[in-house]
């Protein structure tokens, strides 16, 4: 059984076309009194309070990407963010991290880590190394790269 806000055009022919998927009868129905037209309403409420967090997360968003591509000067607001990290141990043993976000929204099945091998104890060429094993650099189309490198890190070579 399917519970309904209102009738549908062509209902019965839904209805039929849901039961030959099913395998068995599938009902659709419009409650009018008690428990169920109370659940419908209270679908209705939490519908409507997840669209208007959506869009104040949205807008929120929409406003943070506007404040970067001001701070970093782009043209336009970047669609696609991608970071990147290198961490090792006194220059061995070093692996790159890859963070991207898609519109102000973590995208993290585009995350990626890359164990680093050939390149020792040079953090820019680790760096370099990392992004060249990313299939989705495509340096024609970046707006800006910004390496940001700890100088904390006592004599530790760039």
């Amino acid at each position: 059984e399917i519970l309904l806000p209102q009738a549908l055009r062509d209902q019965e022919m839904i209805s039929q076309w849901l039961t030959e998927r099913k395998g068995r009868k599938v009902t659709l129905t419009i409650p009018q009194r008690q428990a169920k037209a109370e659940l419908i309403a209270m679908v209705e409420e939490n519908a409507r309070y997840e669209l208007e967090r959506t869009q104040r997360v949205a807008d929120r968003n929409q406003q943070n990407s506007q404040d970067l591509a001001n701070i970093l000067d782009l043209p336009e607001i970047p669609r696609r963010i991608e970071g990147y990290d290198i961490s090792h141990i006194q220059g061995s043993n070093a692996v790159g991290s890859q963070v991207v976000f898609i519109d102000g929204i973590p995208a993290k099945q585009h995350y990626r880590r890359y164990k680093i091998k050939d390149v020792s104890g040079r953090v820019i060429l680790m760096i370099l190394r990392v992004l060249q094993k990313s299939s989705t650099v495509a340096f024609a189309n970046m707006q800006k790269i910004l390496i940001y490198h700890d100088k904390t890190i006592p004599n530790f070579p760039i």
